[in-house]
């Protein structure tokens, strides 16, 4: 009826127009933006998810997470090894026993303490999101080892182990406590601790990762008695920052965006039933759609658009998701078959593309783009 009202007040400059004959067909053309704010937070739904997993099940393992980083970040933490280190029996044969205050060089490289350190795997199998396909992307990850307590830290090296795989090579301890406070609830920095022996931690989440500590003393470092007969408590740390950064481990990974972004079971152009005479995709021409974010975080990645037996393709640039129909997906969505049209999103990468979740991830307008074309037969209708 609207349609119909403004076309009868556009009659009489039609009729004028026209030396006062009267049309029996008029085309309107129309090109209409509509925009409309949004507040979609998809950030937010992976931290409650990542919540909800079984990482911290393990009583020493502890997880803060970070305040003022821009990413999705936790702290990751551990004590591997905080007790006397007990060397008497390695040292024996150097000790005069005598000489309390006596010291003495060590002739030969001795291990003193042998450590496993298990980081539990984590579950990211959540109705939100699927990570099959996807790993943390190690570049993104800090790790440091801190050992601190006895003066025999000064003389300790430290190697760390996956298997047969190396991945410190024997370092020189440094006495530095990282005084990460794990009561609390969140880590408030945006780089580790001062400090400590930066290490490479190949961890993906997906397994449990179990690393050998090794600690000793090598060859021709001065060692007190005194070390061992009081004083002589090790703490050795593990601490970790955990971007949530992903990167694509095949060609065609995929994440599908929440189901809520469109209603699942209606029709976008709200249309009640097939052919609905309401229905202003009979109109038209082209239709291109876009949800503005508030940053990017996709790198390497397409937008995938399915609805029935309808599938459109967009590749992602800037802080944008979109996608564009032309005439003959057009013709697609109003035939029977692509009734309703509710489409479901998802994110196709190709290997190695990256995924990252800032803080504040956020889809924060919606807008669409229209061609209109259609034509008013002023004897029988729409044509």
């Amino acid at each position: 009826m609207r349609k119909i009202l403004c076309l009868l007040s556009l009659a009489p400059v039609l009729l004028l127009s026209c030396s006062l004959q009267i049309p029996e067909k008029v085309q309107v053309k129309w090109s209409p933006n509509f925009q409309f704010a949004a507040s979609f937070d998809i950030g937010e739904q992976l931290n409650e998810s990542f919540k909800k997993d079984d990482f911290k099940t393990n009583d020493d393992i502890y997880l803060l997470e970070c305040s003022n980083t821009e990413i999705v970040t936790f702290l990751v933490y551990k004590e591997a090894f905080n007790e006397n280190l007990s060397v008497q029996n390695e040292l024996n044969d150097m000790i005069d026993i005598g000489s309390i205050n006596t010291s003495f060089t060590i002739t030969d490289d001795k291990e003193l303490k042998k450590q496993e350190i298990k980081i539990p795997a984590m579950n990211f199998d959540s109705d939100k999101f699927n990570f099959d396909n996807f790993t943390f992307d190690q570049s993104s990850i800090k790790s440091k080892l801190y050992i601190s307590g006895s003066p025999m830290v000064n003389v300790l090296t430290v190697k760390l182990t996956k298997g047969e795989e190396v991945l410190l090579n024997e370092t020189k301890a440094i006495d530095k406590k990282s005084n990460i406070d794990v009561s609390k609830e969140t880590y408030d920095k945006t780089e580790l601790p001062d400090g400590g022996i930066a290490i490479n931690i190949p961890f993906d989440g997906k397994e449990e990762l179990t690393i050998t500590c090794t600690i000793s003393v090598k060859q021709g470092e001065t060692f007190y008695t005194e070390w061992m007969n009081s004083n002589s408590a090790i703490l050795v740390e593990l601490a970790v920052l955990l971007p949530f950064k992903f990167k694509a481990t095949i060609d065609n990974a995929e994440i599908k965006l929440p189901d809520d972004i469109f209603s699942n079971d209606k029709d976008l152009f709200g249309r009640e039933s097939p052919g609905s005479d309401d229905s202003i995709t009979d109109m038209l021409e082209r239709l291109e759609f876009a949800m503005k974010m508030n940053t990017s975080p996709f790198n390497g990645a397409s937008l995938i658009v399915e609805s029935a037996n309808i599938k459109i393709e967009s590749t992602l640039s800037g802080n944008s998701l979109g996608f564009a129909i032309d005439e003959a997906t057009m013709a697609k969505i109003n035939s029977p078959q692509g009734y309703p049209f509710a489409p479901s999103l998802k994110l196709v990468f190709k290997n190695s593309g990256t995924l990252s979740f800032p803080k504040e991830f956020i889809i924060k307008e919606i807008s669409f783009k229209a061609k209109i074309n259609y034509t008013y037969d002023l004897k029988g209708g729409i044509n």
